[in-house]
């Protein structure tokens, strides 16, 4: 069970780009509900595994600076640095939205900044949340609002002392995107990852490989190699990875052929590889760090080996397995090539 989550400070900005309104703070209307949507967003972000790790360019950059005038909430610092950091996004969103206007549209939304408070330990949060349309239950005229589910779209989150003093060290960035947006990263937040996509490529495959290796192979050879195929594939075939991304193409909807492999405890494991195996959640994909792990050699009998070196197109067909009427075990590997190489038919 998740710790209870306690609101310290809290801060709500509209940002409008197209009608170029500014940041317009709507803290005024804090209740209940939106305080209880606050303490919902925070246990989202804190128990999410989709998070990227950057670093501040300098201690001295501007949001840098902003954040630590934050410590205390005393004295009037609280609603100012937080008035900063939305306004800083709304000029940021306005040169993104000039840069990028002949492919993509910026949605309006919300800003919204957390003091919280969780168990032991302390966090502050930056989200922008984009706004959704909705008919109101009683007057069904439409209106546009903070979303119930898919709350998060972009997120800033730091670890905090008591005080609200945060650390520049690590930022916890995530987006709803499949790739974390520049301008939000670089422009707002002016930071940088930590790891690179190459090093992030290749532990994430190592560990997810490793983890197979333990909870598939010993279990069921077949399950592993069509699990193992399908995690080449995607790294090879999408530009991004997310923890999510991962088990909805690869593990989610996988029937297993050996009963005794437990899906949904593969999925948890997959969940909590981020954080225990020192990978991000979400980085773009650098092919180069898997070509490394790609190749696998399969010892059949003495002088005999079956190289793979790579992702095999339906593997399932193309490699099976029997039994002759002797007990003689054997594989059977559908080939054109190989089958001219081996029957002494002229090619």
């Amino acid at each position: 069970m998740s710790s209870e989550v306690k609101i310290n400070g809290f801060s709500l900005y509209s940002i409008d780009i197209h009608k170029n309104a500014g940041a317009i703070e709507r803290t005024a209307a804090v209740n209940k509900d939106i305080t209880n949507y606050a303490k919902e967003l925070v246990a989202e972000v804190t128990e999410s595994e989709r998070f990227q790790i950057f670093k501040f360019n300098s201690g001295t950059v501007e949001i840098a600076a902003t954040l630590n005038s934050l410590a205390g909430l005393k004295d009037g610092s609280w609603g100012k640095a937080c008035k900063a950091i939305a306004d800083r996004l709304f000029i940021k969103e306005l040169q993104a939205q000039k840069k990028y206007h002949h492919i993509t549209n910026l949605r309006n939304g919300s800003l919204i900044i957390i003091f919280a408070e969780k168990g032991n330990n302390h966090f502050l949060i930056i989200a922008k949340v984009d706004h959704a349309g909705f008919l109101e239950e009683t007057s069904l005229v439409h209106s546009v609002g903070l979303p119930d589910n898919n709350r998060v779209q972009k997120v800033a989150a730091f670890e905090a002392l008591k005080d609200c003093t945060v650390g520049i060290d690590a930022i916890s960035v995530s987006d709803s995107n499949s790739t974390i947006s520049d301008y939000w990263v670089s422009e707002f937040l002016e930071s940088k990852p930590e790891n690179e996509s190459f090093v992030n490529t290749a532990k994430s495959f190592g560990a997810i490989d490793a983890l197979l290796d333990r909870k598939v192979k010993k279990i069921s050879g077949a399950d592993y190699w069509t699990l193992r195929n399908a995690t080449l594939a995607f790294y090879r075939t999408n530009n991004s990875f997310t923890v999510d991304g991962y088990v909805k193409a690869v593990l989610q909807d996988y029937s297993p052929e050996d009963s005794s492999v437990v899906m949904k405890d593969l999925i948890y494991s997959v969940k909590k590889l981020p954080k225990s195996k020192n990978f991000d959640g979400q980085f773009v994909i650098d092919v180069d760090g898997v070509k490394a792990r790609m190749k696998r050699t399969v010892p059949l009998i003495t002088n005999l080996d079956l190289n793979i070196k790579g992702e095999i197109k339906n593997i399932r067909d193309v490699i099976k397995t029997g039994e002759d009427t002797g007990g003689g075990k054997f594989i059977k590997i559908y080939t054109e090539s190989g089958y001219e190489e081996f029957s002494g038919e002229s090619k």
